[in-house]
């Protein structure tokens, strides 16, 4: 699978790799479960926190490729 983020248009990482499902209610990944609230809750509200309560199901990349673009912007020069 593929993931990309580009958190804006002079810099972009996409990996390519295997996903694994996350169960997020186990107690071996509760670090991540408090990254998503920490995460989310200051930006969706307190709703969030019921939605991460409820069986969505998240998926990370086992990564076996990254690419990463960069272009300065003109003012950088």
């Amino acid at each position: 699978m593929s993931g990309s983020f580009v958190p804006r248009p002079e810099f972009a990482v996409t990996v390519r790799g295997v996903a694994t499902e996350v169960d997020h209610h186990l107690d071996d990944v509760v670090e991540f479960k408090g990254a998503l609230l920490a995460t989310f809750v200051p930006l969706f509200g307190a709703g969030f926190a019921d939605f991460v309560e409820s069986p969505p199901t998240y998926y990370r990349v086992d990564v076996e490729k990254i690419y990463c673009y960069s272009r300065p912007n003109e003012t950088d020069h």
